[in-house]
């Protein structure tokens, strides 16, 4: 073989090299960004949910609180609430790989995003058990009131020596009452998540345009203040 022959033979090896090389990139950059989008997708998906579970929320906390008192709380809780009829909301039923794509380096925020699906679809069943415990206990006292529909336990007879009566109340009280500590907690967590949310997404994927999947709040729902920290109701709270 000469040298002619040789070197026509390195060409080609060398052109067939560089082709796959190309070929390979080509793909490598391809399978990059494709997956880079579907990333941003699932990222965007997440947060659009977070922001659906806040709003949730936010609505039902200002239908069970129209009734309350800005100034002070009322001595049972359960009967001022106004009674969600219709809960039509929606549990969060989402892919765990969505919510992998929040992986992040200097914010390890997927266990508490977990969390948060994870109480919302709880309160969502307290709502509903809250709102069936407190039909029972109308009508439990309804003897004693006529007509009594939803009305102010205070405008009730109750017979404190009545202890299947008391204890019901008991329990429902305190079921509104835990309702309300884990609703408005979870209501500034979400926030909290939100804008932690932004702060990845802005690290994640702001490009040369500063487009980023991203909320920002219109308005925040304002909590009474007396809801955080209500203490336990007791028997000895009706004496």
């Amino acid at each position: 073989m000469d040298t002619s022959d040789i070197t026509a033979l390195v060409s080609g090896f060398g052109g067939v090299i560089i082709g796959a090389m190309i070929s390979y990139y080509s793909e490598y950059r391809f399978r990059k960004a494709d997956c880079e989008r579907q990333m941003r997708s699932n990222f965007q998906i997440v947060l659009l949910e977070l922001g659906r579970v806040y709003d949730d929320l936010g609505s039902l906390y200002k239908q069970l609180t129209q009734n309350l008192s800005l100034a002070r709380a009322p001595d049972l809780i359960y009967s001022q609430v106004q009674e969600i009829v219709n809960l039509s909301v929606l549990p969060v039923s989402i892919e765990s790989e969505r919510i992998f794509s929040l992986a992040d380096k200097e914010d390890d925020i997927i266990t508490d995003i977990l969390l948060c699906f994870r109480r919302y679809n709880s309160i969502i069943s307290t709502i509903s058990a809250a709102n069936t415990k407190k039909s029972e206990i109308t009508l439990l006292f309804q003897e004693n009131v006529e007509g009594l529909i939803r009305s102010d336990i205070a405008s009730i007879v109750i017979d404190l020596n009545d202890h299947e009566k008391m204890m019901a109340l008991v329990r429902v009280e305190n079921l509104y009452r835990d309702l309300f500590r884990h609703l408005v907690s979870d209501l500034d967590q979400i926030k909290s998540l939100i804008d932690r949310m932004n702060i990845i997404s802005e690290r994640k994927f702001k490009k040369p345009k500063g487009q980023y999947p991203k909320i920002e709040f219109q308005e925040s729902v304002i909590t009474l203040s007396y809801l955080r920290d209500m203490p336990r109701f007791e028997l000895e709270n009706l004496r």
